[in-house]
């Protein structure tokens, strides 16, 4: 049986379903689901949620709205005519380095640093023209639900999603200890991912950035 969310969310009966995996018949299915992608996400950084996003820093503007599915960001560069690599810092690191106007404006330059808050990639100086730019960064990666049967959870990842289910559905059941011990078996498998995904770097030269020389 292919494994997918109508899969997961029916009954104990069924050996593949997560009450089946919990043992108990009134474990909220779709909330331990969604709870436990949400737990994943904001953990796991692999290839399959790599993406890569372009546009404009437009003249005289400080910010670029990050994209809608952003989790992480790997690396910014500015391209075309004013190619560069700026480094990224702390947000409030950027920040301690805004400069001012005689008349409390920002002043106007070429972004050296950048950082993100919760909405935008943020840089210390206003543009004094038009940049490109290509972003890379981790992006969530579509949620299980009725109208999305499966995802990469459910066809790579399934030890780990088992695993952070059944984490969530002991904390649901008030077992701290079950859920504990099923959190660092999750922990230990994402590490082992990771571990993994950083193989195909084998044998590739790797270029070590510092204050935006390589």
């Amino acid at each position: 049986m292919a494994l997918t969310y109508d899969v997961l969310v029916l009954g104990r009966d069924c050996p593949y379903s997560l009450k089946n995996w919990c043992n108990h018949d009134r474990i909220p299915s779709e909330m331990i689901i969604d709870e436990a992608e949400q737990w994943i996400y904001q953990r796991l950084r692999v290839r399959a949620a790599q993406k890569t996003a372009t546009g404009t820093l437009v003249i005289n503007t400080d910010t670029i709205t990050l994209p809608t599915d952003y989790r992480a960001g790997k690396f910014f560069k500015f391209t075309g005519v004013n190619s560069s690599n700026p480094v990224r810092r702390t947000l409030d690191e950027v920040i301690e380095v805004f400069s001012y106007n005689g008349d409390g404006t920002r002043t106007t330059g070429r972004p050296t640093i950048w950082a993100t808050d919760d909405a935008n990639i943020q840089f210390e100086v206003l543009a004094f023209t038009n940049y490109t730019y290509l972003f890379r960064y981790y992006a969530a990666l579509a949620a299980l639900s009725p109208t999305n049967k499966t995802n990469v959870l459910l066809t790579k990842y399934l030890t780990l999603f088992r695993t952070v289910c059944l984490a969530k559905a002991w904390q649901w059941r008030q077992n701290r200890q079950e859920m504990a011990d099923n959190l660092q078996l999750a922990m230990a498998e994402i590490e082992d991912i990771h571990r993994e995904d950083d193989q195909e770097l084998e044998g590739a030269d790797i270029l070590i950035e510092v204050d935006g020389q390589f």
